[in-house]
């Protein structure tokens, strides 16, 4: 069974070495990587990943902030 995650954090450098560090594993699929916590929780909502990465201190829109919005979808 493939595990379809989405990466998310506002830093790139820190997106890619994430990519880079979970594509070494077969059972997961990187299906999208977002810059912000908006664009996240509409990407989350529509494609209902199995597990999602995030930074938790973003600007604007938070990690924690992001949580608690899906907790409430």
């Amino acid at each position: 069974m493939v595990i379809r995650t989405i990466i998310v954090d506002d830093e790139q450098p820190a997106r890619e070495e994430l990519r880079f560090l979970i594509s070494k594993y077969s059972d997961f699929e990187i299906i999208d990587m977002c810059d912000n916590a908006y664009e996240a929780l509409s990407k989350i909502l529509s494609e209902e990943p199995d597990v999602v990465f995030f930074d938790i201190e973003m600007p604007e829109f938070s990690g924690i902030q992001l949580a608690d919005a899906l907790k409430e979808s």
